[in-house]
């Protein structure tokens, strides 16, 4: 069972490890305490086509890719204690719809709006 702050799904993610690998093409990165931090990110995120895990320093550096390009043979170069994670199968949970009652003060009443 994998659980998100949206809900739970019986599912097991499936990613390709490519360890001394990394990709040319990530604009930003954020850090991470773990691997799993930056695989999660991905995981959760649908326009995350890959990310790069620098295990050199501490804290880890995660470079996410969103251009599929990216991770083309002719993009892809050797970085010991680095990891090229790409995501094969994700696990994402259905979202449960929540209303909410919002006050609209020009109107002077309530209304209630869907976010699903």
């Amino acid at each position: 069972m994998l659980c998100y702050s949206n809900g739970c799904v019986d599912c097991v993610p499936q990613a390709i490890k490519e360890n001394d690998t990394i990709a040319y093409g990530a604009l930003e990165s954020f850090n991470a305490t773990s691997e799993q931090e930056c695989q999660d990110y991905c995981l959760r995120n649908l326009k995350c086509v890959a990310i790069d895990i620098d295990m050199n320093i501490y804290p880890l550096k995660c470079w996410p890719h969103f251009i599929p390009t990216d991770i083309e043979e002719r993009n892809l170069y050797e970085q010991a204690g680095s990891m090229l994670f790409i995501p094969v199968k994700r696990c994402i949970a259905t979202l449960y719809c929540k209303k909410l009652d919002l006050f609209v003060e020009f109107f002077f009443t309530f209304k209630t709006f869907s976010l699903c």
